[in-house]
């Protein structure tokens, strides 16, 4: 069964629609793009998803359960977690305490004023465990704001795994990077799709057709194609409207 089944999403801003009629699936470990041309409503798409926005129409299931119109708090409870095209963290405070707040937010601890030492080294042995995973135990004691701006995207994919996410949403991951940056995002994506599906937003059309397992293109609020790579790279519809040229792979 699909993780997140999208079904006839509709958006609307007055008599425009910028999310028409979409369907979309994602499975469990799986990693899917959603990509097309600026103004294709990718992101008005992901803000939906993720209940930023509210669908005007369609259902949106999160792991069998009805998730339309949930508020994104409600959806981080249920296991959806996100990062945005601008990153967002907090700068005044150490990385290690940028992760912490989202595990004690998953652990119910924020509103505990004196929790107990046990807590306290489940919070720490938590945090540790993810910034291995990503890549920043070394810059655990950090300030935020002391970051590259490729380790604040990384820092960011790790808050968004405090919550422990069945789901994670990356939109455009790679923005503003260098190349070898951007290819450290790709496999550390891939790693993290080893335990959790990923639906990802990205213009990087090369690192998309090397990481997908499958991808969506939208055009004017409609998915006009959805396959794997090597079958999207080929399509003619998706040739006229998005890449422009043939994708040898």
């Amino acid at each position: 069964m699909a993780l997140l089944t999208v079904t006839g999403l509709v958006r609307r801003f007055g008599s425009l629609r910028a999310v028409d009629g979409l369907v979309l699936s994602v499975e469990p470990g799986q990693i899917h793009a959603l990509i097309g041309p600026n103004g294709a409503g990718k992101t008005t798409a992901f803000n939906c998803i993720s209940g930023f926005l509210a669908p005007t129409a369609g259902r949106i299931e999160l792991d069998g359960c009805d998730v339309t119109g949930w508020p994104s708090h409600r959806l981080v409870s249920a296991g959806l977690s996100r990062t945005f095209q601008v990153t967002k963290v907090f700068d005044d405070i150490s990385v290690r305490e940028n992760v912490a707040l989202g595990v004690r937010s998953r652990l119910r601890m924020n509103r505990r004023f004196w929790p107990g030492g046990a807590a306290v080294s489940a919070v720490t042995k938590i945090c540790d465990e993810i910034l291995d995973t990503v890549g920043l135990t070394a810059r655990a004691q950090s300030a935020a704001s002391e970051l590259s701006h490729g380790e604040r995207r990384v820092l960011e994919i790790a808050i968004s795994l405090s919550v422990a996410p069945k789901l994670l949403m990356l939109d455009e991951p790679t923005a503003g990077m260098s190349a070898g940056d951007a290819g450290l995002i790709g496999r550390l994506v891939r790693q993290l799709a080893r335990t959790t599906a990923v639906l990802l937003v990205e213009h990087d059309i090369d690192l998309v057709l090397g990481l997908s397992d499958r991808i969506t293109v939208m055009a004017q609020g409609r998915a006009i194609a959805t396959g794997t790579p090597e079958a999207v790279s080929r399509d003619a519809a998706v040739q006229e409207a998005y890449l422009g040229r043939s994708v040898d792979r």
